[in-house]
């Protein structure tokens, strides 16, 4: 569906809510989170390369989202380096 109406200008808020049923999908093992930030990853980057109504907003968001996925590596990393014992 995203491949026909996701090029229309007026699809913006399409994206964001395709993006939020994306972000709610259940991820009980690291693979399945790490699948899900792909995908979430991929979307938003098709849809800020879409001239839509609402690109602003999406750009934003991806910038929130990258900025949060990038402090949880860090901190996830940081965490487990110090709780190793040398």
């Amino acid at each position: 569906m995203l491949n026909y109406i996701g090029t229309d200008i007026a699809s913006g808020p399409l994206w964001m809510e395709y993006i939020t049923f994306l972000k709610a999908l259940p991820a009980t093992t690291a693979q399945e989170g790490s699948q899900r930030m792909t995908s979430i990853r991929k979307a938003y980057q098709r849809a800020i390369v879409t001239p839509t109504n609402h690109l602003e907003q999406l750009w934003r968001d991806y910038k929130n989202f990258e900025n949060s996925v990038s402090r949880a590596l860090v901190t996830y990393a940081l965490e487990h380096m110090c709780s190793v014992d040398h």
